[in-house]
């Protein structure tokens, strides 16, 4: 029998690699087996700076292997750019230092105390340079307490992003584009990709970042960026066109004959001792084009911050729209594949896959960094020619959840000999219910496994559900709707149009909408739809079959299970937590069934 050949890839997470979204994926004879982010298990949002230890400890477990049974470790980051990213460091301070000099030069205090700043970022920037020291395999095996430094491979951070969107995907031959705040050094960048054979055709570099555009336009609106930027992307189409507002911003925000840039608001927010944004820089800068100041906590929604969200959004869109059009022209083909953050912009998806410029469209669901882990695996086995590429069809990679009847102590636990029909029925009835069973979903969206349902069709709905989750009412949920259906909801669509993760957002059909009013994006008419098949998840299918022969609705409201500023729910413990604290109605855990 042939020995296993085990590759585990990793988003490290630390400082100077990409600090948040630390995770691990685990593939074996180049097939994706399990993947888990470090969040679910710290409890801690994004698990800023922390190293995945815990998701690696849970994808070797699964497997029943240890560390040193591994044939590579993958990272998605590679210190062989950190020359050039420490003459780009040193560059942005050496531009700073604009101080008097000469034997008869006197400097104020704040001058003193800037050349001070920025004398100790030097040394900070040479230090960072240094971390990684002579050996960085041995840094990334010593926190693995793995024997061999020599199984660790470095994969470039859009790199591992692009193998992401490529290999899962369908095509043979690809256009791969990958944008985000920054990598290494690189901001966008993308490929040709003809039958496995990889042919870079752009790399645009930080400054010129869209993704810390849209961050700091995100920080401006009063929103938590690197977190926010859905909320922007929602609020976008209460605004509208503002001319005054769209002159003022592309004094930052420019689309000419040759691409886009946003340098100018960018380069002086990025912070002397590394690659990230001060975003107090920007948010000055910002306050100055528009001017009014920036939106507090909860003030959005008032027709200026509304019209700001919209023009960041168009410019976005535009600026996107421009980059994938000047890919395919360069390349000739038709086909795309994107990951990297700004893709979780689903607006931004449904733009690009309506545009005419691309045939057909693959985005990987896990676009943000965590999905480094997949993409440095599969680069690395594609590299080693032992991957098996295969679609991606499910995102239920992480730990499962467990429950015994003791672990509910008193409360009022049953286990329905019908559990469908019987949570079919109370979802018709309009009760809330907490729905958590198998795997948990890889990536920042609940796909029916972490998931809250409730009944579609009523607008009040979407009050009820905020008041669970503790977040903005004015934000709108998501469907997910029957495979069969899918063209009756949402018009008809292209047998390559993947809709099962919930990244990309769909026209409802208007004959539909009155029915579908809870979540419906009420300014556009749009909803962020998962397409539900019976292969994807034959249980909550069965009981989206038997919610739409109750109500004639084959759809179902579905957001993730989490309270606000929350990871998505790792234990039956929790689950039970938020259920007794909140006003969720019903809970399932497995075959489990807790009733208010």
């Amino acid at each position: 029998m042939m020995k296993s050949n085990w590759i585990l890839g990793i988003n490290p997470g630390e400082p100077g690699y990409n600090h948040h979204d630390p995770a691990a994926a685990l593939y074996r004879d180049g097939r994706l087996l399990v993947a888990a982010e470090e969040e679910r298990f710290t409890r801690i949002k994004g698990a800023p700076g922390v190293f995945p230890t815990a998701a690696v400890d849970f994808c070797l477990a699964e497997a029943g292997i240890s560390v040193d049974d591994l044939n590579a470790v993958a990272v998605g980051y590679d210190p062989d750019f950190r020359d050039e990213r420490l003459a780009s460091q040193l560059s942005r301070i050496q531009e700073r230092l604009t101080l008097r000099t000469g034997p008869a030069a006197t400097l104020s205090d704040e001058e003193v105390r800037r050349a001070e700043d920025l004398g100790r970022a030097v040394v900070d920037c040479v230090a960072s340079h240094r971390m990684f020291g002579d050996s960085p395999e041995k840094l990334i095996a010593d926190r693995l307490r793995m024997s061999d430094p020599t199984r660790v491979v470095f994969v470039g951070h859009h790199f591992a992003h692009a193998a992401s969107a490529y290999y899962p995907s369908p095509f043979d031959d690809a256009v791969v584009v990958v944008v985000d705040g920054v990598g290494e050094v690189s901001s966008s960048t993308s490929w040709a990709v003809r039958s496995g054979q990889w042919e870079p055709t752009s790399d645009v570099r930080c400054p010129n970042s869209l993704g810390y555009f849209y961050a700091a336009m995100t920080d401006y609106l009063g929103f938590e960026p690197f977190e926010g930027e859905g909320k922007l992307m929602a609020l976008a189409p209460y605004g509208s066109p503002d001319p005054l507002i769209r002159d003022r911003l592309a004094k930052v925000a420019i689309l000419t004959s040759v691409g886009y840039d946003v340098s100018d608001l960018v380069a002086d927010a990025l912070r002397p001792r590394g690659m990230g944004l001060d975003l107090s820089v920007t948010r000055t800068r910002l306050t100055e084009i528009l001017g009014r100041p920036p939106a507090a906590r909860g003030e959005a929604r008032q027709s200026f911050y509304e019209n700001v969200a919209w023009a960041a959004q168009n410019f976005l869109e535009r600026a996107m729209l421009d980059l994938v059009a000047r890919a395919v022209e360069a390349t000739g083909i038709r086909d795309l594949a994107v990951a990297g953050g700004v893709f979780l912009n689903c607006r931004l998806n449904q733009v690009i896959r309506e545009s005419g410029v691309v045939d057909r469209m693959f985005v990987q669901p896990a676009a943000g960094d965590a999905g480094l882990a997949l993409g440095s695996a599969l680069a690395v086995a594609a590299e080693r020619s032992v991957l098996e590429r295969e679609p991606m069809r499910t995102l239920a990679l992480g730990p499962k959840i467990q429950a015994e009847s003791d672990d509910f102590g008193d409360l009022p636990v049953s286990v329905p000999e019908d559990l469908i029909g019987r949570v079919a029925g109370l979802l018709a009835e309009g009760k809330t219910v907490m729905w958590c069973e198998g795997r948990a979903e890889f990536g920042p969206r609940g796909l029916c496994h972490r998931s809250i349902l409730a009944d579609p069709r009523a607008a009040d709905m979407v009050e009820r559900v905020n008041s669970i989750k503790n977040r903005e009412t004015w934000r709108p949920f998501a469907p997910v709707v029957l495979a069969e259906y899918a063209s009756d909801v949402l018009g008809p669509l292209d047998p390559t149009v993947n809709g099962r993760f919930m990244i990309e957002s769909f026209d409802v059909q208007p004959s539909w909408r009155e029915k579908l009013a809870a979540v419906l994006h009420q300014a556009d008419g749009t909803a962020r739809v998962q397409i539900l098949s019976s292969e994807d998840n034959p249980t909550v299918h069965r009981l989206l079959t038997r919610f739409h022969h109750l109500t004639g609705v084959p759809a179902l409201m579905n957001t993730s299970c989490n309270d606000r500023g929350e990871p998505l729910m790792d234990s039956a413990a929790n689950a039970i937590r938020l259920w007794r604290t909140s006003a969720a109605d019903a809970l399932v855990i497995n075959q489990f069934l807790l009733l208010k």
